[in-house]
């Protein structure tokens, strides 16, 4: 517990760390999406489950938004060979 109201602790945050609880949460996924992409060889699915996005579908949507490709294509893209 903390001895400040949820409200008080967001706005905290939001001025330390730039931006909201729920960005910096969504960054994380994202992050470990794109790492787990990069160094395996996980289906799109474990992926999704593995970077704590709720479904594949939405894994793909952000990636969309965030990087103007699909999960498949930055895999393919960004891999060392």
């Amino acid at each position: 517990e903390v001895p400040v109201s949820r409200r008080a602790l967001e706005l905290r945050f939001r001025t330390i760390v730039g931006c909201s609880i729920n960005t910096a949460i969504q960054q994380a996924h994202f992050q470990r999406a794109r790492q787990l992409l990069v160094q395996t060889d996980y289906s799109l699915k474990r992926v999704a489950e593995l970077s704590g996005f709720g479904s594949q579908s939405y894994m793909a949507q952000m990636f969309r938004r965030k990087v103007g490709m699909t999960p498949l294509r930055y895999r393919r893209e960004h891999r060392t060979r």
